[in-house]
């Protein structure tokens, strides 16, 4: 396939590579391939980002190899499959009143001449991200966590968190049986802005170690896809409600086990004088094969106990219905997203949810998912 010359728009949020518009017919792709001219000023002017965000996005095939293939000498990463942005969806008027005179800029020029080649951009790119690795500065061992005083209190607060909820009790070992084992994750959080907003340290069980129809049964639990909360944000933007966030601090430690399953206590944190006794789990616990699925039944049964709705499509998505208003409930996991036309209804939500689970209101939506909410 011979080349073409495309108006570069952005980065993909769903695959490596670059998001490109042809001004001719104004279809949007997403390719990797691709070189810079940026001396070269474009034939026609930029469009509407709102024709650009959504107009559907096609695949461009690409013969020329690819230098960034695949140790194993698999060059299928080359292949970029279409991302669906939705044919014909249009912004609300009164959404798009503020985008109408807003254009597309073209990549930022540098004092270097010549085009931009795609490994120079690329190593950029990994620039970028190698940078946010050496300032994240995550330990490596429990040791390291135990010398900071920051990670130090994220273990704590984990800790406490799990006796808190009674998640084990330490047990002698029955005879013929044989413990997982467990590890702590660190993980630092950042706030939309990407600064540092906290350290978060987790328990984690080696759910590898597990034996299906000893340990676990069934496993499957649904997750939003990201095309739903999409749809919500679009179906809000409609009608002017505003977003609310909780996370919930523990949102694996809530779900209850059906099965028998025994773990050795956490590094750092065994109780003195009993070192040779394991936890018995009585709830789930991050790392195991039926967490997601415990979880997700515990939250599904809660809301529906309380008048809300299982959308039979969107099994993650919510809905109740009282004194002529709507409220919407999306779960992600351990982040909880809701919307409607009632603020009323919406406090007594967050309220009931509060009391019935360990979570943190975050008030407005202001970041999720990677996606930043006006």
């Amino acid at each position: 396939m011979k080349s073409q010359n495309l108006i570069f728009i952005g980065y993909s949020e769903e695959t490596l590579g670059y998001r490109l518009m042809d001004p001719k017919n104004r279809k949007v792709y997403t390719s990797r391939d691709v070189e810079f001219f940026k001396k070269k000023e474009a034939e026609t002017p930029p469009p509407d980002l709102q024709d650009v965000y959504f107009s559907p996005v096609v695949k461009v095939e690409a013969n020329v190899p690819s230098e960034y293939e695949s140790d194993d000498g698999d060059d299928s990463v080359d292949q970029i499959e279409p991302q669906p942005m939705g044919t014909g969806q249009r912004m609300p008027k009164w959404c798009t009143s503020t985008l109408r005179d807003a254009r597309l800029d073209a990549p930022p020029d540098t004092s270097t001449p010549g085009p931009r080649t795609h490994s120079k951009a690329r190593e950029e790119v990994n620039f970028s991200l190698m940078s946010r690795v050496i300032e994240s500065d995550e330990p490596s061992t429990v040791q390291e966590a135990l010398q900071s005083k920051a990670w130090k209190d994220a273990m704590d607060s984990e800790y406490q968190s799990v006796m808190k909820n009674n998640t084990w009790q330490l047990v002698d070992l029955p005879p013929g049986k044989k413990p997982i084992g467990c590890r702590w994750i660190f993980k630092t959080k950042y706030k939309a802005d990407g600064t540092v907003d906290k350290c978060k340290a987790r328990v984690v069980a080696k759910g590898y170690a597990q034996k299906e129809g000893i340990d676990y049964e069934e496993t499957f639990a649904p997750t939003a896809k990201i095309k739903t909360i999409r749809m919500i944000f679009a179906l809000a933007a409609q009608f002017g409600w505003k977003f609310h966030q909780m996370d919930v601090k523990i949102s694996f430690l809530n779900g209850y086990l059906q099965e028998e399953v025994y773990m050795t206590q956490p590094e750092g944190y065994v109780v003195p004088g009993q070192e040779e006794k394991v936890c018995k789990l009585k709830k789930s616990l991050y790392g195991l094969k039926q967490a997601p699925r415990a979880w997700y039944i515990k939250i599904d049964e809660h809301l529906i106990q309380h008048g809300f709705i299982r959308n039979p499509y969107y099994p993650n998505l919510y809905l109740k219905k009282k004194w002529g208003e709507m409220v919407i409930v999306v779960v992600y996991v351990d982040d909880i997203v809701i919307t409607g036309s009632s603020v009323k209804m919406i406090d007594e939500i967050k309220k009931d949810l509060k009391r019935s689970f360990d979570m943190t209101d975050l008030g407005l939506m202001h970041y999720c998912l990677g996606l930043e909410v006006w």
